[in-house]
């Protein structure tokens, strides 16, 4: 004998709230589950947001060391510039030089070869004393 239509429709209305009891259960889980994770996200973003700021600190200073590196470097460079403008001037000057006591040895010598020529003219012309 079949099931009269009341036992059916009691054994669906049964299974539908069975449905609807476990949907109502999994959307509280849910519901649970959003409430406990929220303040852990809540924290977490705070913590992320802590570092977020305590990386653009970091960023800020390595910049500055950075912009400290090439002023310095800036520096260097010019004062290595200075320094080599101060040898090559020393350099021209020392050249200078040189080239002043060059002229003046050839001078120098070219005068000794004059006089040496008039002391063997001389020598020549003059009677030896030896000799008279």
């Amino acid at each position: 004998m079949a099931p009269s239509r009341n036992k059916i429709a009691r054994i669906e209305r049964a299974k539908q709230a069975s449905l609807f009891k476990a949907a109502k259960n999994h959307e509280i889980e849910h519901e649970a589950e959003k409430e406990t994770m929220f303040p852990k996200l809540k924290k977490e973003v705070f913590y992320l947001k802590k570092e977020v700021e305590e990386l653009k600190g970091n960023l800020e200073l390595a910049n500055k060391k950075l912009q400290d590196a090439e002023i310095e470097i800036q520096h260097i460079k010019s004062e290595k510039c200075v320094i080599l403008a101060e040898k090559n001037h020393e350099k021209e000057q020392l050249l200078s030089s040189f080239r002043e006591k060059e002229k003046e040895g050839t001078y120098l010598q070219s005068r000794a070869d004059q006089l040496q020529k008039r002391v063997d003219t001389l020598v020549e012309e003059s009677p030896s004393r030896g000799n008279v």
